[in-house]
């Protein structure tokens, strides 16, 4: 049903003539002529409610598809963040005790042949 009421407002059909009339010329005055009747007045409330309740839901839609989106690009960002500071040490840590790995390594190779 929200899909419904979404594709009525972008196309534009839930605002009828009388609701913009209303709106561009303020509300008429009991003594003339294109005062609305109660039918009407009760139509143009229910298309307002209508379209006061889809705006509302989404713009909470809006909100938060837009948390999320950003919620996601941090965390992919701290995540490139971790990889590199976690490469930096770990480059810094090998080229300090390159000698001990190496002979660590050639220890371990002689003991197995």
């Amino acid at each position: 049903m929200l899909h419904s009421l979404i594709s009525l407002v972008l196309q534009g059909n839930l605002i009828g003539r009388g609701v913009v009339d209303f709106c561009e010329g303020g509300p008429p005055g009991k003594g003339q002529p294109n005062a609305l009747t109660q039918s009407e007045k009760l139509d143009l409330w229910g298309r307002l409610k209508i379209l006061s309740f889809t705006r509302m839901a989404l713009s909470v839609r809006a909100t938060v598809m837009l948390s999320l989106y950003t919620k996601v690009q941090v965390n992919i960002l701290g995540r490139h963040i971790y990889i590199d500071t976690v490469r930096s040490f770990e480059s810094s840590y090998l080229t300090e005790n390159l000698g001990r790995i190496r002979k660590t390594f050639a220890d371990f190779t002689s003991l197995n042949h």
